[in-house]
């Protein structure tokens, strides 16, 4: 179930970000975390158009590759990873599963709180 107050908080600073989701579709977090994120998405009446979602490849010769390339240089290891992007540049991430809840951890990288997403300690954000 939704934090809807939250959620409430995030639709405020929400529109200004465009998020790129990877995701596996053998994934059981991917499974679990990106309808979740989708659902709070939806109810923050956030716009389809600034977000991306991209499946990436199980096969041994392509793991973790999409059709098009789009993770190269981006540093995906893990599956789900929620990437936020403000004004063309990466601001934050949500890496396979949220340190607190979804709603929580997105509230932080878009009020600007400080975030260390998980598997997060050799990122860095300017």
């Amino acid at each position: 179930k939704a934090d809807t107050e939250k959620i409430k908080l995030i639709k405020e600073h929400l529109n200004a970000y465009k998020i790129l989701i990877f995701m596996g579709t053998w994934c059981g977090d991917s499974k679990r975390e990106v309808p979740r994120f989708l659902k709070i998405l939806e109810q923050a009446e956030y716009p389809n158009e600034n977000l991306k979602i991209i499946a990436l490849d199980k096969r041994k010769e392509a793991y973790k590759k999409s059709p098009q390339g789009e993770e190269w240089g981006l540093n995906i290891r893990r599956v789900p990873t929620f990437i936020f992007y403000k004004n063309g540049r990466e601001v934050n991430r949500i890496i396979e599963t949220p340190v607190t809840s979804l709603e929580d951890d997105i509230l932080k990288i878009i009020t600007q709180q400080v975030y260390v997403p998980n598997y997060g300690t050799s990122l860095h954000f300017d």
